[in-house]
């Protein structure tokens, strides 16, 4: 009996999130207010391309106890995901699959960048591992970086896509 015992508080212990992981989760939930989103856009050989923009629009909710994300814009919700915390320096949204359209602003594309986008937007599978760049009581800024494959008529080429979002509370 005594052995059940010490076996069961370790499963117990051993399920119990470190310090680091717990106060990343608390910082994390509630409502976050968009500041901006940049999105690097890099062909080599082909462009470089910057493209910040204002998100002030948007709100975003992290809920760390339902694991769940939704970005909000103007009361009208324009996508919802699953969350996952990977570690306090990680998480994982599974399922936001119209990220790539509030996630650019299409009015400072040009014209042949469009289908491209439209492209990149196909490719993209809504499911992606953020990097914690920064997180305080007032300030997130998340990261990822991929590589897109693209083809749009005789245009092919393997984008890298360095995505920044900035947030306050």
């Amino acid at each position: 009996m005594k052995k059940v015992v010490v076996l069961c508080s370790l499963v117990l212990l051993s399920c119990t999130k470190p310090e680091n992981v717990q106060r990343m989760e608390v910082l994390l939930h509630g409502d976050w207010y968009g500041v901006e989103i940049t999105n690097h856009l890099i062909a080599p050989g082909l462009f470089d391309t910057l493209h910040p923009h204002s998100t002030t629009d948007l709100i975003s909710s992290f809920d760390t106890l339902k694991g769940t994300f939704i970005v909000d814009s103007l009361g009208k919700r324009l996508d919802s995901a699953s969350l996952s915390i990977d570690s306090d320096s990680v998480i994982t949204v599974i399922g936001a699959d119209n990220a790539v359209d509030w996630s650019f602003d299409r009015k400072m594309i040009i014209d042949i960048g469009l289908p491209i986008l439209s492209e990149l937007e196909s490719q993209f599978t809504g499911n992606q591992k953020f990097k914690i760049l920064k997180i305080t009581e007032n300030e997130l800024v998340l990261y990822f970086d991929e590589i897109v494959p693209v083809s749009y008529q005789s245009f092919t080429a393997d984008i890298e896509m360095r995505h920044t979002q900035y947030w306050q509370k």
